[in-house]
């Protein structure tokens, strides 16, 4: 994505290689957390989470809407592109935790589907847990997605 992108580092969290960035907006600044959780098999589940620097609290849950959506989404993007490029042989799984992330996550890939193409297999997960090249012109929402080198 060639758009405004936050700087971040890699850390560790909870023995996983993570990312942090600062989302600065509506809200105030806010650490957003980007960890590579290994399920096995060369898949690495995306996790992504707001974290509270004062009490170390992990909240996925949180929406924290601070009006920054795209910069944070680019944010991603280059996280996934520096995690592929130390780990090529690695899978990622993206699963949102509510329909809302869900159907943005989805709307984010189609809209940018061409560029992502250019470096990247994408794949969607249908209901039936079916793994399928994922498509912008699908009418179905993929309940989770793949990308791979």
């Amino acid at each position: 994505m060639k758009r405004a992108f936050y700087t971040f580092q890699e850390t560790q969290i909870e023995g996983m290689l993570a990312y942090q960035f600062v989302s600065k907006g509506k809200q105030g600044e806010i650490t957003k957390i980007v960890a590579f959780e290994d399920i096995g098999n060369d898949v690495y589940n995306l996790v992504l989470v707001d974290h509270d620097v004062e009490t170390g609290y992990l909240d996925d849950e949180k929406m924290s809407n601070n009006q920054d959506i795209a910069k944070i989404m680019a944010t991603i993007f280059r996280i996934v592109n520096d995690f592929i490029i130390k780990f090529p042989q690695n899978s990622i799984f993206i699963q949102a935790n509510n329909e809302i992330k869900r159907r943005l996550y989805n709307r984010i890939v189609s809209n940018n589907l061409e560029e992502i193409l250019q470096q990247y297999y994408v794949f969607g997960v249908l209901e039936d847990e079916s793994i399928v090249t994922f498509s912008s012109t699908e009418t179905a929402l993929y309940n989770a997605l793949i990308i791979k080198k």
